[in-house]
């Protein structure tokens, strides 16, 4: 039998994204300090946020398996393909939007590794600008 993870090693990502919300309204950390944290909450919940994985199977449904993060799918091979050929493939798009936000524990996920990918962004330009 596999051996569970503690909660805080599942969850330690929201922790992560509460301090970097705090981080950027108080200014405690530098630019480089941002742009580390961010990219920290952005890897957890696009790859080990513990959510369902909601790839279509073939009754058209969402699958309710579970898996980590939101781009990566369940243990079935093709559910993973299927989750990370959506970002890429401006055809589904679609279908990967409707994937993704098929529960609660997803459209959290889903926000919050928008919002680490919009911070990235803002820290990694704020680091060009004080170079």
């Amino acid at each position: 039998m596999a051996k569970k993870r503690s909660p805080i090693a599942r969850y330690w990502g929201y922790p992560a994204l509460v301090l970097l919300t705090a981080a950027w309204l108080t200014g405690l950390f530098g630019p480089a300090g941002l742009l580390a944290l961010s990219g920290a909450c952005f890897f957890y919940f696009a790859f080990n946020v513990p959510v369902w994985c909601g790839a279509d199977t073939r009754k058209g449904e969402a699958c309710r398996q579970n898996s980590y993060g939101i781009l990566l799918g369940c243990s079935r091979r093709q559910h993973k393909w299927q989750l990370l050929k959506g970002v890429f493939v401006t055809r589904s798009w679609r279908r990967f939007s409707q994937s993704i936000l098929t529960s609660p524990e997803n459209k959290i996920a889903s926000l919050s590794a928008i919002a680490a990918i919009g911070s990235t962004c803002a820290a990694g330009i704020q680091l060009l600008l004080t170079l």
